[in-house]
């Protein structure tokens, strides 16, 4: 069994750059059903997430090739209506973003004007509606929590550059606001995690974001401020994805964290395993990660990842 080996309590320096993110890869795989002609995936992760998605694709009739971190996919779909007639409204009783991507579409591949209510207002829904519209298709309100689709318009082939994984992003934010020092990432818009970097600057993060580049910054002799209350909520809220980030970072800051040379921990997850990283690099002392198959699920190669951000991490 894999093991990561993490000496913590060295303070972070470094710049790195975000993988491509799983969600919205997956998110356009299934899009890709939709779709007859050749589909160039750009920025598509190397985890195992996305090698399952392909698999399956591949058993639905589709050819499915990679190059490196570009994916193509072929064969789709008939790129006309899957019904013959449509047209409505959608209403989603909570906004999850699974559930929003799954009625987009539908009704792309339906007839007729629809409208989503209650839907998700998560960057990977936004990245949906440019993949589709850049394919032929007609969605609006991204961002928001109504859409509109026209539904039955013929899709063609393209290419697309996947967007940056803003929970990888957010696991490495938190990872350096638990070790102190700083840190730089690229590939994600900081706008997209502008509820997580409130909560780091409130705790005394320092904090510069231009574009596609975030700066992070911490005294390692002073510690996160006490005592924040930190609630997670359907984006523009704080994810619940990234709240066991948050949380690592600001008890293991605080003195309430790993504590000892020596420990082992077991990802169940991986969410679990982002938290036991974080925890990790704040703590003093070396711990041992295992279960490292769950996170490899979702994140490419992250203990590169941390040694570019100058974190004293290997893999056994």
């Amino acid at each position: 069994m894999d093991e990561l080996h993490i000496q913590g309590g060295i303070p972070l320096e470094g710049e790195a750059t975000v993988q491509g993110s799983t969600d919205a890869a997956l998110i356009l795989l299934r899009a890709c059903l939709l779709i007859p002609e050749p589909v160039e995936l750009e920025n598509c992760p190397l985890v195992a997430a996305v090698s399952s998605a392909a698999k399956g694709l591949r058993s639905a009739g589709c050819r499915v090739t990679r190059r490196g971190h570009t994916l193509l996919v072929d064969g789709g779909g008939s790129g006309r209506p899957l019904c013959p007639a449509g047209g409505g409204e959608l209403r989603l009783p909570y906004p999850g973003v699974n559930a929003t991507c799954a009625a987009v579409l539908r009704a792309v591949g339906a007839q007729g004007d629809w409208v989503i209510s209650g839907a998700s207002r998560s960057p990977e829904i936004a990245a949906l509606q440019a993949f589709l519209n850049d394919m032929g298709g007609r969605v609006s309100g991204a961002g928001g929590s109504t859409l509109a689709v026209q539904g039955g318009r013929t899709l063609h082939g393209g290419r697309v550059e996947v967007m940056g994984d803003l929970s990888a992003a957010a696991l490495l934010l938190c990872g350096g606001a638990a070790a102190g020092g700083n840190i730089c990432l690229r590939g994600v818009c900081w706008r997209h995690l502008a509820p997580l970097l409130t909560v780091l600057r409130e705790a005394g993060c320092g904090l510069e974001s231009t574009g596609q580049e975030i700066r992070l910054s911490r005294n390692p002799a002073i510690p996160l401020r006490p005592g924040m209350k930190v609630n997670a909520a359907p984006y523009p809220g704080l994810p619940g994805a990234w709240l066991p980030f948050v949380t690592a970072a600001l008890d293991t800051a605080q003195g309430r964290g790993l504590q000892g040379a020596g420990g082992q921990s077991t990802a169940f997850d991986a969410r679990s395993g982002g938290a036991l990283v974080v925890a990790a690099l704040g703590a003093p002392g070396e711990r041992v990660i295992r279960g490292l198959s769950r996170m490899d699920e979702r994140y490419e190669s992250m203990e590169e990842t941390l040694r570019c951000l100058g974190a004293a991490v290997f893999r056994r």
